[in-house]
């Protein structure tokens, strides 16, 4: 298309069309507005900006709130969809805008990342404004880490952590008081801690002191074999 942009024969118009399809990238869109057989509304979930598409038949029938993946031509008027958009149910908000903030520098692997990227498969991120404090260890084996963790009957698995790694809950009943890390629902459970296993380290989170200081010992008895100087680095918490 930028070969085609640089044709000397082409007409004003047609160039910058031409050039708008250049410029266009993959980008997350949140439905604010829905109209049946007219069109919608979209926003940026990356810089806030209000899109209309008039006319796509294949966007009018999303809700609001809906997730939009999509590439947009701004240089047309109106705004025109370039080839098909995947659409996701009205959750998830947080983990794009996570996705979105740790995407890579060059477009085609930032496309990637958003086409490989599925909200069910991960991590809902940290609470804002919570004090989290913090255990890390070093690992050698990240899938070892992993497989143990996972047949550990005192974590549940969150899915995929961003920017990296695999992130497990520890879960207790509602009503104790504890903060809520806010990443388990299932059966009213709340999420007391989390695990994030990556490439060369493991780090435990939580908001509460005496949790953490919980959890740590749980995963040093249970883990202790496939951690990397546990004990000699001592517990640090922050």
């Amino acid at each position: 298309m930028a070969r085609f942009a640089a044709l000397a024969d082409l007409a004003p118009a047609e160039r910058d069309i031409a050039r708008g399809l250049v410029d266009s990238s993959l980008g997350v869109y949140r439905v604010r507005a829905s109209v049946a057989g007219l069109g919608v509304e979209l926003e940026s979930l990356s810089c806030g900006d209000r899109i209309e598409l008039v006319g796509e038949r294949n966007l009018q029938l999303l809700d609001v709130g809906d997730i939009v993946v999509a590439r947009l031509v701004l240089a047309t008027c109106p705004v025109t969809l370039w080839g098909l958009a995947a659409c996701f149910g009205a959750a998830g908000d947080r983990r794009w805008a996570a996705r979105l903030a740790t995407l890579p520098q060059d477009p085609a692997q930032a496309a990637l990342a958003l086409l490989l990227f599925h909200p069910d498969d991960t991590a809902e991120p940290l609470p804002d404004g919570l004090q989290l404090l913090t255990r890390a260890w070093p690992i050698d084996d990240d899938e070892l880490v992993i497989e143990a963790i996972e047949h550990d009957d005192m974590f549940e698995c969150l899915g995929e952590a961003l920017p990296s790694g695999w992130a497990f809950a520890w879960v207790d009943n509602p009503g104790h008081g504890h903060p809520d890390l806010g990443g388990w629902t299932e059966d009213d459970d709340i999420e007391l801690a989390r695990l994030v296993v990556s490439d060369r380290a493991m780090t435990a989170y939580s908001g509460d002191r005496d949790i953490l200081l919980e959890v740590v010992s749980h995963v040093e008895r249970r883990l202790g074999d496939h951690l990397r100087d546990a004990h000699a680095q001592g517990r640090m918490i922050r």
